[in-house]
């Protein structure tokens, strides 16, 4: 009829999802997803006096340019989730209790800077504290080619798009997972 109201046309998609229905996951073929909520950690970090040294203070070279606290922090923030899954997946990468600081897993978190060919280093402890909670001490950190890799360490490098993890054994880093940054 003249003058009617045009009527709005449903739309049918594929994206309509029933939530009563049973799908695949990871471990059955016949399963309902029946809750879906996020974790957050803590993380406190410290920093060894070693470290703040070197920011305020340089060393036989002079000031150390390029490891202000700052830059430090936000490469914790960048890494910390492939940190945890590192870890999940081949152990000895965060430390739990008992402490034995000795023994201590120190890791070391890389990202290249300036468009050179250097990454920053940072040398860092994590430790489970509680079930949410991690402590991240920062050791040292240094922008240089020449930065010292123990034997055994892992190394995280962090790139644009995603993070790899490296373990330095007999002299050449061997290349162990990555990650996709999301």
């Amino acid at each position: 009829m003249a003058g009617e109201r045009p009527r709005i046309k449903s739309i049918i998609t594929d994206s309509i999802v029933n939530l009563e229905a049973y799908s695949e996951n990871c471990c059955s073929k016949n399963a309902r997803q029946v809750l879906s909520s996020p974790h957050k950690f803590n993380s406190d970090v410290w920093a060894d006096k070693h470290y703040t040294i070197r920011v305020q203070q340089g060393d036989d070279n002079g000031v150390r340019e390029g490891i202000e606290l700052e830059a430090i922090l936000e490469l914790i923030r960048d890494t910390f989730n492939h940190v945890i899954n590192y870890s999940l997946k081949y152990g000895k990468i965060v430390n739990f209790p008992p402490f034995a600081p000795p023994q201590s897993t120190r890791i070391v978190i890389q990202n290249h800077v300036d468009n050179q060919e250097h990454f920053l280093n940072v040398a860092l402890e994590y430790h489970f504290l509680d079930v949410d909670t991690y402590e991240v001490t920062v050791w040292t950190a240094m922008k240089h080619k020449g930065f010292h890799i123990r034997e055994g360490q892992y190394i995280i490098q962090l790139h644009h798009d995603k993070t790899i993890l490296l373990q330095f054994v007999k002299r050449a880093l061997k290349k162990l997972h990555t990650f996709d940054r999301k």
